[in-house]
């Protein structure tokens, strides 16, 4: 079979090319090309096509013994659901995390806040302002951020990151996100 005829073989049917029924979205069903030459306008060269039928098992029974080119059992998976709907939902979603953690103003957050911020400057939700030196010998320097959105400014503080913890947050906001995509389909 050349090139150009394996190129106009068809996606698969919904249904059953003798009966008419419908084909499972999930599971297997036998699907046939047929080739049939035909005279072209021309004159003496001929126009081969193909053409791909799907059955159900029952009528792939009777046409069993016929003349087909190829046949197989075509497999049919349930398309699987996106992680995230696009991007302007998953930036919704993360800055309500954000928002979230920010509100509790817990010193706990710290490096969760510090790991969302700069993952919401990567995704140009958050722009980066300036750095402010620490003001006391204890205190931390401060990262200073504006919401694109908003337009507001946001202070965080800066911290070290522990690999533990940075795994930790990494697979909580993964699951956050998960849920948040569960929860908006229906």
């Amino acid at each position: 079979m050349s090139k150009e005829l394996y190129l106009k073989i068809t996606r698969p049917q919904n249904v059953c090319v003798k009966c008419g029924a419908a084909i499972n979205q999930e599971g297997r069903h036998p699907s046939a090309i047929f080739s049939s030459s035909t005279p072209s306008a021309a004159g003496s060269e001929e126009d081969e096509s193909v053409l791909r039928q799907d059955f159900c098992p029952d009528c792939w029974l009777e046409v069993v013994g016929t003349d087909y080119y190829s046949f197989w059992l075509a497999k049919r998976e349930r398309p699987k659901t996106r992680k995230i709907q696009n991007r302007k939902e998953r930036n919704i979603t993360m800055l309500a995390y954000f928002d979230y953690m920010y509100q509790q103003n817990d010193a706990v957050n710290a490096q969760h806040l510090f790991f969302l911020a700069h993952l919401l400057m990567k995704f140009s939700v958050f722009k980066w302002v300036r750095t402010e030196p620490a003001v006391t010998a204890e205190g931390r320097e401060r990262v200073v951020f504006r919401n694109v959105v908003t337009d507001d400014y946001i202070t965080i503080e800066s911290v070290t990151m522990d690999e533990e913890r940075l795994v930790t947050i990494k697979r909580e906001i993964d699951e956050f996100l998960a849920r948040a995509v569960i929860e908006v389909q229906p």
